[in-house]
């Protein structure tokens, strides 16, 4: 049985596609920040839950094990000053979970991505968007000899 991992599970769109999810033959672990997933998603056999901080590599060692993908929505929506955060969450946050899947084996990773987009801001944020690009495109995992990609349309 396949295993999920679900980033921003408490969030609108993970929340969702754990809900479209929780009555498959899927394995589901639910990563979760400050928000509670809804009470739908609990107490049930194939969901586990986690809290965890993705700025802390070490607080989701536990929901990575045996989980051949994971799914990331987790991020900050609706917040002034995107510029200030997005470099961390859109990166940092990212290359946190990108090296613990790359540790704990995880075949497939599914980046979900939906930066603010402000028109006084937009060159600044495409610049981040491209570092971000840039970062992902050059991890790689020496032992393994994969080379993880950003792939765009």
């Amino acid at each position: 049985m396949k295993s999920v991992l679900i980033t921003g599970a408490a969030g609108n769109l993970g929340g969702l596609l754990a809900e479209h999810l929780k009555t498959t033959e899927i394995n589901l672990n639910l990563l979760i920040h400050n928000k509670d997933v809804i009470k739908d998603l609990k107490n049930r056999n194939n969901i586990k839950i986690f809290k965890a901080d993705l700025s802390k590599k070490e607080t989701f060692d536990s929901a990575l094990k045996n989980i051949d993908v994971i799914v990331h929505f987790a991020g900050v929506l609706f917040k002034n000053n995107p510029e200030k955060f997005l470099p961390v969450t859109n990166t940092i946050y990212f290359r946190n979970l990108l090296e613990k899947a790359i540790e704990h084996k995880v075949n497939r990773i599914i980046l979900i991505s939906f930066p603010h987009v402000e028109a006084k801001r937009l060159s600044k944020i495409h610049q981040q968007i491209n570092l971000m690009e840039n970062n992902i495109r050059s991890c790689t995992n020496p032992t393994r000899r994969r080379k993880i990609a950003f792939c765009r349309k």
